[in-house]
């Protein structure tokens, strides 16, 4: 009979590797999945293989769409309060109620064909009354609440911009992952054959190796706009000190020329 995780011992000195696949599912329901051997992934059977391992590093390989937001948040805490360092790695996709898994890792990875979703939590009902339905949806609402909670403690993005995200369900690739704060680092991305560089996309490693391609998109930005305010040296100095800065730069860029662009158009502002 399949069994919901995979455990691998000593996959390097000291560090155990857990692989995270399928739906994740309630400790009640993990039988139904056990029986028609389903992959799948529920809390109290981690716990205990978590707790055979006190003290060990864990590597926590995670390919989900998703599952019950409740079970999420068991693994979630569990992972959080396991003694050794929990690293946790974006393999395919960590979506859903995978994604709340996905940040309890003192480092989050992503790999450089990983994609992280956020959205807003969804039941079902199939009949009831007006009351039911409006009672539903509060605690929709509450359930949401929690979930910003663990998106807030590890990005440190504004809350109502989380939810914003998770109301427009978001994608992200492991760039886009990284520069939001939701994955730490690309793994394995330092090849020149790829073309990516772990460290251009480490928040970590700071703002002084970004790409150097965004410093020439500005630069020729700033050509067609031609004012001094946005010059090459300015936007190099942004990059160096912030990268956020560096993206605030170009988007006032585009938006100023996007601007002169229908205003030449016509006569009158």
């Amino acid at each position: 009979m399949a069994t919901f995780w995979s455990f691998k011992d000593e996959v390097a000195p000291g560090v155990d590797e857990l692989r995270i696949d399928g739906e994740i599912v309630d400790d009640e329901e993990a039988w139904l999945y056990e029986w028609f051997e389903l992959p799948h992934t529920s809390p109290n059977m981690l716990r205990n293989e978590l707790n055979a391992r006190k003290g060990r590093a864990i590597n926590v390989w995670i390919n989900s769409y998703g599952g019950s937001v409740f079970a999420a948040a068991g693994i979630y805490n569990a992972l959080k309060e396991h003694t050794g360092v929990v690293t946790t790695i974006v393999d395919g996709i960590a979506a859903s109620a995978a994604s709340v898994i996905a940040m309890a890792g003192e480092r989050v990875e992503i790999t450089p064909v990983g994609m992280l979703m956020i959205h807003d939590p969804i039941t079902s009902l199939e009949g009831g009354r007006a009351s039911q339905f409006r009672r539903t949806a509060d605690v929709l609402d509450k359930v949401k609440e929690t979930i910003v909670n663990a998106y807030t403690v590890k990005t440190g993005l504004d809350r109502q911009e989380i939810a914003r995200m998770m109301e427009e369900e978001t994608y992200m690739t492991p760039m886009e992952a990284v520069r939001l704060g939701f994955a730490d680092t690309i793994r394995n991305a330092n090849s020149e054959k790829t073309g990516v560089v772990n460290g251009l996309y480490s928040r970590k490693k700071g703002a002084a190796v970004y790409d150097e391609r965004l410093k020439d998109a500005i630069a020729a930005v700033c050509l067609k706009l031609e004012e001094a305010t946005f010059s090459a040296n300015y936007a190099s100095h942004a990059i160096h000190e912030n990268a956020q800065g560096a993206d605030a730069l170009l988007e006032e860029a585009r938006e100023r020329l996007a601007l002169r662009g229908r205003l030449g158009n016509r006569q009158t502002f």
